[in-house]
């Protein structure tokens, strides 16, 4: 009989799955770690085995007066993860639910605490048995949520309009022309539904969502200016996340972008991000201007993770983050992110939608990454949730399909998962 360990993963919500399976990797049969963080923290885990050393006999004696030489085994340190398991399974629950109900490719889940960049739940769907790997198709290992990039449509509006707000090129109350379509580079560039709009303001732009308006605030601040704030807002490069194989697809440097990618990256189409980068970004509007680092692991043993004792980067002013919050109340007011609507917070919530086609050998299809981000209360945030669904088919997109907007299938997914984090964390709306 030999003596053998082996780790042991919590059941997740979906029939073979285990819980966080795609943050948390697996350990193989040789003891190392795979994936996530298992295998980003394989050295802090595994600690250092322990060995005898002796002289022996042709009868494989020990010889008593030999060298003898022995070290103890040094056990592997504990992680503490920033992880909610009670969220990590109201996400996995409603994930599934949604990408079953909306005949979607796959879906995914990040929540996030803004203050600080730790990982409130981390959830992909379809997900895998980390208990049995061994009998896994190893295109279920890959994470979507870091290793995968996709292009996050007009939840970079977000991003756009914050940083000509902080340039002092815009306000919210700035009136614009808006024809439903823009020349650039060449190009004609239209707003989702092509209307002409006529004069409106910012914050219009933003709850509705104007392709047009996000890309005459990138020219008022102008090119230098609009790529800077790319790189306040964390997304030139890695998050960093302690997470193994992060997926980046960068941008070009800032003197090789044309104009019309200029315009596009405006509006979050020709500009890759994953969905570490994407929340992250979103964080500095929902922590007062700052960068939070992204962290999943909060102590190795009893060391604090370095991101948490560093001061936090400003990106924006206060006061740009203040504005846009409200800006983005408005989306959820007035906007097209009225169906997160959460019963008791209908003032007080944050959000924006996201719909962006996906492109095929250099082609944009009729397929769509379809996505939500929000944060409540809007003023004191106690978390940040980024939904993205991937290729949704809602009942009826056949004929339509704007019907696999963000409102349609990522928004239901973010208020059903809101409410648990409402209810479990005690959350109350800001007095007002």
């Amino acid at each position: 009989m030999q003596e053998e360990t082996q780790r042991s993963y919590l059941p997740g919500i979906a029939t073979g799955s285990t819980l966080a399976a795609n943050v948390l990797g697996f350990v193989d049969w040789n003891g190392d770690g795979k994936y996530g963080v298992e295998q980003n923290y394989q050295q802090a885990l595994g600690g250092t085995p322990g060995f005898i050393s002796s002289y022996r006999d042709l009868a494989n004696r020990e010889i008593v007066l030999g060298t003898h030489t022995h070290q103890d085994p040094i056990n592997g340190q504990d992680l503490v993860l920033s992880l909610d398991a009670n969220i990590q399974y109201a996400a996995e629950q409603a994930l599934a639910d949604g990408v079953k109900r909306d005949n979607a490719e796959s879906g995914s889940v990040l929540i996030m605490d803004p203050n600080t960049g730790g990982i409130v739940a981390w959830a992909d769907y379809p997900s895998y048995n980390a208990n049995d790997f061994n009998h896994t198709d190893p295109a279920l290992f890959k994470d979507n949520i870091v290793g995968s990039v996709y292009e996050p449509g007009s939840v970079m509006k977000v991003v756009t309009l914050s940083g000509a707000i902080n340039a002092g090129a815009i306000t919210p109350d700035t009136v614009i022309n808006d024809p439903g379509v823009l020349n650039v580079g060449g190009y004609r560039i239209y707003d989702w539904d092509r209307r002409n709009r006529g004069n409106v303001d910012y914050t219009y732009v933003l709850a509705h969502s104007l392709n047009v308006g996000a890309m005459k605030a990138m020219q008022a601040e102008g090119h230098p200016a609009f790529y800077s704030n790319l790189q306040a807002f964390g997304l030139t490069k890695p998050s960093g996340i302690d997470v193994a194989d992060e997926n980046c697809l960068l941008p070009p440097a800032a003197d090789k972008m044309s104009d019309s990618q200029y315009a596009t990256a405006s509006f979050g189409q020709g500009i890759d991000v994953n969905m570490v980068q994407m929340l992250a970004a979103i964080n500095v509007v929902a922590n007062g201007g700052k960068y939070a680092p992204p962290h999943v692991v909060e102590r190795v043993g009893t060391h604090i993770n370095p991101v948490l004792l560093q001061p936090q980067r400003q990106a924006i002013s206060p006061q740009t983050a203040a504005k846009m919050t409200a800006m983005m109340q408005q989306v959820v007011q007035h906007g097209s992110g009225w169906t997160s609507r959460i019963k008791g917070f209908e003032l007080d919530q944050a959000g924006k939608t996201g719909t962006s086609q996906i492109p095929v050998n250099g082609q944009y299809t009729q397929d769509v990454w379809a996505s939500f981000v929000g944060f409540l209360p809007a003023q004191h945030p106690k978390f940040t949730m980024l939904v993205v669904i991937r290729k949704p088919h809602y009942p009826g997109a056949d004929r339509d399909w704007t019907l696999n907007d963000g409102y349609m299938t990522a928004e239901p997914i973010w208020k059903t998962i809101a409410q648990s984090l409402v209810v479990d964390w005690h959350i109350t709306p800001d007095p007002h």
